[in-house]
């Protein structure tokens, strides 16, 4: 076909996408579709060409392809806006950034570059892996934000920081990272997560947080510490170089398992004085 015999119809509708860029893809059930064809030209309105994509606007997003980063310093995706709900689809977000098997065993390169950060309301971000980044996995502050079956391994801060009241983690794992696997803020739900072989702290949580089926596992500090006000049942602590177990009197625990932590004694699992709410094993014996 020439170009004399293109409807003009057609024709004006091409010079607008010429003009203005391709519409952003959808999924069936509406939600925008992220993926590395569209990072160079902007995958939606108010996203800019290039890394960090950037959700500005309230609504569903999922990863369709993986996605990297060129370098330590740069962010994937960047969430600004309110009420986001992002699916992963089991795709990766990766950086370049590796950490070494041992602990502690420094990462490199490190940077700024975060795998996703938002500092909206209201977050969700849930199904896929955040790996290699040169600073934190996850980062999410000033809302209540969810992560939910997330893998976040080797990047060169913490796996996941929610840094907000009212986060909920479940059924994630966070290892061998540079920092801590899992921080959390004041009334955190931290359920079901698996925090190993990081640099830093297993699960690090502030006041009033409920941490619950959790293990933290061979990481560099303490495995679980716990705020005032805050509740720890049916924990795996093990092999941590810190205490098991850390709080103070107004904290509880019950229920937990921890062994090989600290020293490896009894004793020794346990730091602060956080109060028994029930039977918890220390090395082989009830707690002391």
């Amino acid at each position: 076909m020439t170009v004399r015999s293109i409807p003009l119809v057609l024709l004006a509708a091409l010079g607008m996408v010429a003009a203005f860029g391709a519409r952003p893809s959808a999924a069936s059930d509406g939600a925008l579709e992220i993926h590395r064809a569209c990072v160079a030209t902007g995958c939606f309105p108010g996203d800019s060409p290039g890394f960090p994509v950037e959700i500005t606007v309230p609504g569903s997003y999922r990863l369709t392809s993986n996605l990297q980063v060129p370098d330590e310093s740069t962010t994937a995706i960047v969430i600004p806006a309110d009420d986001v709900v992002l699916e992963l689809g089991g795709f990766t977000v990766a950086g370049i950034t590796e950490c070494g098997p041992s602990v502690p065993d420094p990462c490199s390169p490190t940077g700024g570059g975060n795998g996703i950060a938002g500092a909206g309301r209201r977050t969700t971000v849930a199904g896929g892996d955040v790996r290699g980044m040169g600073g934190a996995g996850i980062v999410l502050v000033g809302g209540l934000h969810r992560v939910e079956g997330v893998h976040v391994t080797g990047n060169g801060g913490d796996g996941i920081e929610l840094l907000s009241s009212g986060a909920v983690v479940r059924d994630c794992t966070s290892l061998r990272n540079g920092g801590a696997g899992i921080e959390v803020d004041a009334a955190a739900v931290v359920r079901g997560n698996v925090a190993a072989a990081n640099n830093g702290a297993g699960i690090a949580g502030g006041v009033g947080g409920v941490f619950r089926d959790n293990s933290a596992a061979g990481n560099g500090g303490t495995g679980l510490s716990l705020g005032t006000g805050s509740v720890a049942t049916g924990n795996s602590l093990t092999d941590n170089a810190g205490a098991g177990l850390s709080g103070p009197a107004a904290a509880g625990y019950g229920g937990n398992t921890l062994s090989g932590n600290a020293d490896g004694t009894p004793a020794g699992q346990v730091a602060g004085n956080p109060t028994q709410l029930g039977s918890n094993l220390c090395a082989g014996s009830l707690c002391p």
